[in-house]
């Protein structure tokens, strides 16, 4: 500790037989002095005490035998197992230097601390009020209380936000205890609830829990007066004195006020959040998507739903209290009343609720932040706008400053996952490494990652498995799976709803033929989505956290989807790989599932180490478009001892991009037809293709077909762009039109634009949504993307 290398020191109080004592807050770390309280027990039990880490509390050390199980009574900790503390040798004056023997002062302080479970009534100076109502009425208004959602899951038998049921059992009767608080009264309304089991019935856990849940409570719900209540002002107001303590909202003709109050109220309802100028819940899939889907998502995965009108209705709700004003002749009366449809309308088409947090992602995995910390707690954070769904039983072991010892240990770890993939070249594992890694460090990046292509030489090589691995390692399930299609108008609808859905990894599977258009290409470069919702009248404007995999055989990418590909390939010599045998994981999907949180620690151990070592630069070549991805996950990768996953792009742009390979024919057969450079218009060259077998099949390679208005849109696109030494220019314009020719690279110097060339037009409906190249989406949508200057998601 002295040296640096450790965070602190602590003592076991199992292995020390030393019970421990800690009091928390009651002691003024500018003057020293303690709570009176806290006085009388530090002389009572005349042991060695010390000032807390913090400050403001004591640690008080003795050997003595712990009198029970209980821990915990409001300011005072008591631990003899299962816990160390941190200790800081800031002895308090007067004090003995060493813990002394005090089992009698513990057993009567303990007494005090802790009175017998079973009693009828709390401690003097805490007895509840008699809360008048049956027990359906009073749950009804614990529903409708604040924290009603989350007492409404628990009470269902929901328990996933806890580590055991008997947390569970806890948490729950901690919250009822503000409604029912006597133990009798308690244990009759929890063996309403979902979670009652027969662990309920046996005497010791019961009397615990019931004791432990109703210790030191000093607030008891009472019932608000029906009448002579205040009319209610311009504001909405809160109810005071009770258990209800949501807003009260007065409905009355100034529409504004009711719909300002009840935007505001949406802030107290757990599962409501604004994303994309939506109103937002989410909802876990019960059962896996049709095969039919354009998306198949699998039972379990959290999705991003719109909150429709009605279900809106409910959560206002459960947000205030409504009321509305009753003139009688002995005074106005409030009476209960339903949120008015016209304010649910106005509050639905705000488009910005102020107060309701903003969800940028729903993950079911821990993420690195910008600050190079892991994020791995369940719940909302709302410094980050991240959801996280996390499993209760997901066990992490992430060293909070990993060794290069640590680091090298997770790289096998994960390279021990995939050891049977007949990987081309070690680069082609790092790819995969580095797929494993983005959705992982994904928020700790400005800009998009390249698309994640998986492909083989021959079917049954491993893809889909391969994948899978990333999937279930990170998200704990199998991908999300988006049919690709080159309609342009759909496959903008598709990305769309992956983004108002707050999908997070998405696979093209078994992808074929040529892949790539604008439309693509805009979706791998953008963070921020706009576009308008299939069938409804409203837009999505939101994030597209979407980390994109994809596989295939032999893949062809066209457009400039090349270049926005981080490619793993497998080759294997099987002419039937299906056949093979003795593999080190024979079932490898239900490995990864039962080594889920190892195959996480060890990826989360790499991409902390690299943060701890200082995010050291490995001079790589610059990727563009995705900068913030390489100074991260590629920087990271390569850190870690393995190649550069750059290196497999190259070698996928010279064998797989179509259309640098169809360009390539077509200038040569062009150049072929206008050896002297004077230039042809392009109905000039459909007419020549017509007696020209070489130069027809190249026009249908990069157009679809032999048409003078597709090509002449192609032509303008890849204007001046080498392809095999040779490019392409404006010979001059005639009354039919341009002329084009064909330059040798040499000449591309010398040969400046007379003027700047026409931008192109997409081709009319129905083209192949292959033409284009103008870096947008089809009619009716807005892309940002990170080569046009957006701002970073």
């Amino acid at each position: 500790a002295t040296a640096g290398t450790a965070d602190g020191v602590g003592v076991s109080l199992a292995a020390a037989g030393l019970p421990g004592i800690d009091l928390d807050d009651c002691r003024d770390p500018a003057t020293g002095a303690l709570d009176g309280w806290a006085a009388e027990v530090v002389a009572a039990l005349d042991t060695y005490a010390e000032v807390s880490p913090s400050g403001t509390g004591v640690k008080l050390l003795a050997r003595a035998t712990k009198p029970g199980p209980r821990c915990r009574a409001g300011d005072v900790e008591v631990y003899a197992a299962g816990r160390y503390f941190t200790v800081t040798g800031n002895r308090l004056a007067d004090t003995p230097a060493a813990p002394q023997e005090r089992t009698d002062a513990i057993a009567r302080l303990y007494a005090e601390w802790f009175p017998a479970a079973g009693r009828t009534a709390p401690p003097v100076g805490r007895v509840p009020p008699e809360v008048g109502g049956t027990d359906a009425e009073l749950l009804e208004v614990a529903f409708r209380a604040r924290n009603g959602a989350k007492l409404r899951r628990l009470w269902d038998g929901d328990t996933s936000a806890y580590a055991s049921g008997s947390e569970a059992d806890l948490a729950l009767c901690a919250m009822l205890g503000f409604y029912f608080p006597t133990p009798e009264r308690l244990d009759a309304v929890f063996r309403q609830s979902a979670l009652c089991r027969a662990k309920w019935d046996r005497d010791d856990y019961r009397a615990r829990t019931l004791a432990k849940a109703l210790d030191g409570r000093t607030e008891f719900y009472t019932p608000k007066p029906k009448r002579g209540a205040p009319p209610g002002g311009p504001e909405a107001e809160v109810a005071g004195g009770s258990g209800d303590d949501r807003p009260r909202i007065v409905v009355g003709t100034d529409e504004h006020r009711v719909n300002d109050a009840a935007a505001d109220a949406l802030a107290h309802v757990a599962d409501v959040y604004q994303r994309g100028g939506n109103l937002v819940r989410v909802v876990q899939l019960r059962s896996d998507s049709p095969a039919g889907d354009a998306v198949r998502r699998p039972a379990g995965t959290p999705v991003v739903r719109d909150l429709c009108p009605a279900t809106l209705r409910d959560r206002l709700t459960r947000a205030a209290g409504w009321v509305k004003i009753v003139r009688r002749r002995d005074g106005d009366e409030e009476s209960p009343t339903h949120p008015p449809p016209w304010c649910v309308a106005a509050v639905h088409a705000r488009g910005e609720w102020p107060r309701v947090p903003h969800l940028e992602a729903v993950l079911t995995h821990p993420v690195l932040l910008p600050d190079g910390s892991v994020l791995a707690a369940r719940g909302f954070h709302a410094g980050s706008g991240l959801l996280l769904h996390t499993p209760a039983d997901l066990a992490l072991g992430v060293p909070d400053r990993p060794t290069g010892a640590d680091v090298g240990t997770a790289r096998e770890v994960l390279f021990d996952a995939v050891h049977d993939f007949p990987f081309e070249t070690p680069a082609h594992r790092a790819a995969w490494v580095a797929s494993l890694l983005t959705p992982l460090a994904w928020f700790a990046f400005d800009g998009p990652a390249p698309l994640f292509l998986i492909d083989a030489n021959v079917r049954a090589a491993g893809k889909g498995l391969l994948a899978d691995v990333v999937a279930l390692t990170v998200q704990g399930a199998r991908f999300p799976v988006m049919s690709y299609t080159q309609d342009r108008e759909e496959l903008r609808k598709r990305i769309t709803a992956l983004a108002a859905g707050g999908a997070h990894m998405v696979l093209l599977d078994n992808l074929a033929g040529a892949v790539g258009n604008d439309v693509l290409d805009a979706a791998l470069t953008a963070c921020h989505w706009e576009d308008r919702l299939l069938g409804v009248s409203r837009s999505y404007s939101g994030p597209l956290n979407v980390v994109w995999y994809a596989t295939g055989n032999n893949c062809e990418l066209r457009a400039d989807t090349g270049r926005r590909t981080c490619h793993t390939r497998l080759e294997t010599p099987d002419e039937r790989p299906e056949l093979r045998a003795g593999f080190r994981h024979p079932n490898l999907r239900a490995f990864v599932r039962a080594n889920r949180g190892a195959l996480l620690s060890a990826a989360l151990t790499i991409l902390r180490g690299w943060v701890v070592a200082g995010r050291p630069r490995a001079g790589l070549p610059a990727w563009g478009s995705f900068e913030g991805w390489s100074d991260v996950v590629r920087e990271c990768v390569v850190w870690a001892g393995m190649p550069d996953p750059g290196e497999t792009r190259q070698e996928l742009l010279g064998r797989a991009d179509r259309d640098a390979r169809a360009m390539g024919d077509l200038l040569r057969a062009l150049r072929k037809l206008d050896p002297d450079g004077r230039g042809k218009t392009t109905a000039e060259i459909v007419a020549a293709a017509k007696d020209a077998g070489g130069l027809r099949t190249a026009i249908e390679e990069i157009v679809g077909c032999v048409e003078g208005r597709k090509l002449g849109y192609k032509l303008r696109s890849f204007a001046r762009r080498v392809f095999d030494g040779l490019f392409l220019d404006r010979a001059g314009d005639t009354s039919d039109g341009v002329r084009w020719a064909v330059f040798t690279a040499s000449e591309f110097a010398r040969r400046r634009p007379a003027s700047p060339p026409s931008p192109p037009s997409p081709p009319a409906p129905g083209g192949d949504g292959g033409d284009g190249g103008d870096g947008s989406a089809a009619r009716g949508s807005r892309l940002f993307d990170p080569d046009g200057g957006a701002p970073p998601h």
